[in-house]
């Protein structure tokens, strides 16, 4: 019986191959063509390929090499950084770039598990927004409001 020594390495290789095998099954169904004549499925198949046997070889590391176990997963980062970008996409029309962009870079703060000074954090997050604006809004010239809409 196989025994699995690396449980990092193991699972990530099992994801890989799943990932790999999903859009090797999922770009197949276009036009592969050859090499001379690449098709617009050939290169999702080779990528889904490569992704696939990368995952082999991490997944055999799992099982010859030893490793660390999984620990557990920490949530706050997770629902921290999910939270931001739906508020971000439901609030961007209505509250506009700047303040969209100021609570995003808030919520990533509080989202790391070091502790991050306030006073910092909201520099950090005026700084980014400010950022944003002049760059979508006047060097890119991006129809987005600044400041939310009427």
């Amino acid at each position: 019986m196989l025994r699995i020594k690396s449980q990092q390495n193991f699972w990530a290789g099992v994801l890989f191959v799943a990932c790999g095998v999903f859009e090797t099954t999922m770009a197949a169904q276009y036009d592969i063509g050859s090499p001379a004549a690449m098709g617009p499925g050939f290169m999702p198949v080779l990528l889904g390929i490569t992704l696939s046997v990368i995952g082999l070889v991490i997944l055999v590391g799992g099982l010859t090499v030893d490793g660390p176990a999984i620990e557990p997963g920490h949530w706050r980062p997770v629902v921290c950084i999910i939270a931001a970008l739906v508020l971000f996409a439901l609030l961007i029309n209505k509250a506009g770039l700047a303040v969209c962009t100021f609570l995003v870079v808030m919520l990533g703060g509080i989202a790391y598990r070091g502790k991050v000074p306030w006073l910092r954090l909201s520099a950090m997050a005026v700084g980014m927004s400010v950022f944003t604006v002049v760059l979508f809004i006047y060097i890119l010239g991006q129809p987005i409001a600044v400041w939310g809409s009427n």
